[in-house]
C-alpha cells in the first residue's frame, strides 16, 4: 500500500476485501473454526475467543446514491432559502456569505483533522453552510 502525506487519507484504516465498511472492527465477521458448535467436555477446557458478530455491512452503490442525493438536497434547499432571503434584503447577503464561508471552513477542518469524515450530522451541517 502506498503512503501519503494527506491527513485525510493517512488516518483511514486499511480495508480488506475491497468493500467499504462503516465502523467495522478488525476481525469482525470471522467465525469459530468448529463447524458443529460443540464444545469438548473435559476439565480445563477454555472457551475459544468468539469474535463479535459484525454490526455493519458492505457499502453498496445504492447507499452512495442515497447519501449523495440527501446531501445534494440539503445544499439545494439551503441555497434556495438563502437566495429568497437575500433577494428581499440585500444586507443579509454579507452575513450569509460570512457565516457560510467561515462555518464551512471550520467544519471542513474539524472533519479533516478530527477524523470525523463519516459523521452524518457534520456532513449535513457542512452541506447546509455551503448552500
Amino acid at each position: 500500500m502506498r503512503s501519503t502525506s494527506n491527513p485525510v487519507f493517512r488516518n483511514l484504516q486499511p480495508q480488506q476485501g475491497g468493500y467499504a465498511g462503516f465502523g467495522s472492527a478488525p476481525g469482525a465477521g470471522q467465525f469459530p473454526s468448529n463447524p458443529y458448535g460443540q464444545q469438548p467436555q473435559y476439565p480445563g477446557y477454555q472457551q475459544p475467543y468468539q469474535p463479535a458478530v459484525p454490526t455493519t455491512r458492505p457499502m453498496t452503490i445504492d447507499d452512495v446514491v442515497q447519501k449523495t442525493g440527501i446531501t445534494l438536497g440539503v445544499v439545494t434547499l439551503t441555497a434556495i432559502l438563502s437566495y429568497a432571503l437575500t433577494s428581499a434584503n440585500h444586507g443579509l447577503a454579507v452575513l450569509f456569505l460570512a457565516v457560510g464561508g467561515l462555518g464551512g471552513f471550520a467544519l471542513a477542518m474539524i472533519m479533516t483533522f478530527g477524523r470525523k469524515q463519516d459523521n452524518p450530522a457534520l456532513v449535513l451541517s457542512y452541506a447546509a453552510l455551503e448552500g
